[in-house]
This record gives C-alpha cells, sequence and structure tokens, in this order.
C-alpha cells in the first residue's frame, strides 16, 4: 500500500495486492470477487457481494 489510509484489505494468501492512493477503502477478494467499496458503505458489503 501506497500513499494509502484508513483502508481494510484482504485477499487470499496467493495474491499480491497492490494499491496507491487510497483514503477509506476496503478491498476484499472471496470466491473469485473482488470487492472495492468506501468504508463507510461497509453495511451494504451483502449486498454488492449479491450483486445486489
Amino acid at each position: 500500500m501506497y500513499n494509502c489510509r484508513n483502508c481494510v484489505v484482504h485477499a487470499a494468501e496467493h495474491r499480491q495486492v497492490v494499491l496507491e492512493g487510497l483514503e477509506g477503502y476496503i478491498v476484499a477478494e472471496k470466491d473469485r470477487r473482488l470487492l472495492v467499496c468506501r468504508l463507510s458503505e461497509e453495511q451494504r458489503i451483502k449486498d454488492f457481494a449479491a450483486g445486489k
């Protein structure tokens, strides 16, 4: 992570994630899907994951 603040990143062990310039984001990978959303929208993660 370069020049990133207040971010949460979760990825599989075999993945390399490089981020630059993000502030207040969640970056998460699960079941071959990548989610990138604002921390302020974290309550909607289930909706995003379901494709709503």
